[in-house]
């Protein structure tokens, strides 16, 4: 099984706001998209902007952003569990990993044409390994199948890795990515462009094996 994991990529608070309501109700863990204009060419709310809510809805932080350490300067999001990196946007990914505060689940994102075996050396320090399977940046995109061979060669890295898929995930598709072996699916536009999010919520989770679907 693989646990469904909506995304919310958003330019303003109150766009944030909407989506947020959208899929909290029906979700463990949702997805926030950082983008500054300078790695992707898209800009979206950032760190500092995020709002406080009530409940126990956890985040996890794609970073497609150049400098993504310099989230740091600003006081921790309760909220925040998992803080995911692009390889392609740093100098030095294990220097990166190594400034990651511990108690953080420490996630790293590669592009679809980043091959896997850029992460032999410093596996042993990653937790999380995100593959693109769209480029990045905006959503709406198809799947590209080429990802289904990356998590084969993901799970070869390490025992252990959380693998997580971003990326024109679907009712579709998502059965196929479960049986790859993803422990996480990634999707945003798919569920909130849906005439009805809770249905298409409880399909995606059904699809990928997620029990918390029944009955929803």
């Amino acid at each position: 099984m693989a646990l469904l994991v909506p995304a919310i990529l958003a330019k303003s608070f109150k766009e944030f706001e909407e989506k947020f309501n959208q899929v909290s109700p029906y979700c463990q863990k949702i997805q926030v998209d950082i983008m500054d204009g300078i790695f992707v060419k898209n800009k979206t709310i950032q760190y500092q902007e995020i709002p406080r809510f009530q409940n126990d809805i956890k985040l996890e932080l794609h970073l497609m952003t150049k400098d993504p350490l310099s989230i740091f300067q600003y006081p921790k999001h309760p909220a925040v569990t998992t803080f995911i990196f692009h390889y392609e946007a740093v100098a030095d990914p294990a220097a990166v990993l190594a400034a990651i505060p511990q108690k953080l689940i420490r996630g790293i994102a590669l592009n679809m044409e980043t091959p896997v075996k850029v992460l032999e050396k410093i596996s042993k320090d990653i937790d999380l390994v995100l593959l693109m399977s769209i480029p990045p940046g905006f959503d709406g995109q198809q799947l590209d199948p080429r990802v289904i061979e990356k998590i084969g060669q993901v799970k070869s890295l390490r025992p252990g890795i959380i693998i997580e898929v971003d990326g024109g995930i679907n009712n579709d598709n998502a059965s196929v990515l479960t049986a790859a072996g993803i422990d996480q699916a990634v999707v945003g536009s798919y569920i909130h462009k849906a005439k009805d999010i809770k249905r298409t919520i409880a399909k995606l989770m059904l699809d990928l094996g997620d029990i918390k679907g029944v009955g929803i």
